[in-house]
């Protein structure tokens, strides 16, 4: 994993029984931009968030009053909105930062806030990726290869949202070289890395890669 600084931008749906793992995540990033009811979470999990936006819906009642009683800088929004408190977190975070973007508990059982949550990934910026317990991702573009030191035997998915040609994946027990990958395509679904590297990159067409952690529930630069 990088070992760049990191801005964190944080969502309001943690897994169930990962706090050692988002304790460790937010005491790494330098900056933390927490949407709605994810700022409070980050408190109690040992970080204030350097600015907490959104229509705090999902936070308990009080919640922007304690932020800002405890140093918090709060930016309120209209429950009805063009955007969800996740994209207005990604804002913020990229108006006030130039560090790569790192975005955590952003993912449910419901598919659309999911899907709108990788929607989020593919505008956070170069060097932009998803931390969770379970799995790790990140976007791949045109001329912005991707190089992940993973090991062997580690399973992965390259997904092409909007399709994608001159595909090249690498370091896999099923690589791909010059592939096209049609919208949403289960062609680069349920890889696995056969070395130490893997390798990703597209001629056109935006990828994401998710990968499946190999150690489990842990977070280690």
């Amino acid at each position: 994993m990088s070992t760049v600084a990191f801005t964190l931008v944080c969502g309001a749906a943690p897994m169930p029984g990962a706090g050692a793992f988002y304790s460790a995540l937010l005491m790494d990033a330098a900056h933390v931009v927490a949407a709605d009811g994810a700022a409070e979470w980050c408190v109690a999990h040992g970080r204030r968030p350097d600015v907490a936006v959104g229509d705090f819906d999902s936070a308990l009642p009080g919640a922007a009053e304690r932020l800002v009683s405890a140093g918090v800088e709060v930016l309120t929004y209209p429950r009805e909105k063009d955007e969800t408190d996740l994209e207005i977190a990604l804002d913020v975070a990229l108006q006030r930062s130039t560090q790569p973007v790192v975005i955590t508990a952003a993912f449910t059982e419901r598919i659309d806030h999911t899907l709108a949550a990788l929607g989020v990934l593919m505008r956070a910026g170069s060097g932009a990726r998803v931390e969770e317990p379970d799995w790790t991702g990140a976007v791949v573009r045109p001329g912005e290869p991707l190089e992940v030191p993973v090991g062997a035997g580690v399973a992965f998915s390259v997904i092409a949202p909007g399709g994608a040609s001159g595909v090249e994946v690498a370091g896999a027990r099923w690589p791909l070289s010059g592939a096209v990958l049609d919208p949403l395509s289960g062609r680069g679904v349920s890889n696995v890395t056969s070395g130490e590297i893997l390798r990703v990159s597209a001629e056109k067409g935006t990828l994401i890669v998710l990968i499946r952690r190999a150690s489990g529930r842990s977070y280690t630069r």
